[in-house]
């Protein structure tokens, strides 16, 4: 049993195939819900295009995104999703 306000993310890359399942946060996101509701959701990788991040926004609590989309955009997001956290993860430093 998770603790409430644990962090569960949907990761749209498989690591092994490294292809991207662009369904995958709307298919497991509810599901996480219903079975964790008391939980912070973020959906995580392979984001190419803000209507992903549109079409995933209200089912999640936040996004963590890959250096190649967003650099540039981060302000533009926030701004745009004030309910919604978003980090740049460039494996070198986090904005």
């Amino acid at each position: 049993m998770l603790p409430d306000n644990a962090i569960i993310s949907i990761n749209r890359r498989n690591l092994i195939t490294n292809k991207v399942d662009k369904a995958r946060v709307q298919k497991m996101a509810p599901k996480i819900r219903k079975a964790f509701p008391n939980h912070i959701l973020i959906a995580c990788s392979g984001y190419d295009s803000m209507e992903d991040i549109k079409r995933d926004a209200p089912l999640v609590d936040g996004f963590l995104i890959g250096h190649a989309l967003l650099q540039g955009k981060l302000k533009e997001l926030n701004e745009e999703f004030p309910d919604k956290t978003f980090e740049v993860n460039n494996d070198k430093k986090n904005l």
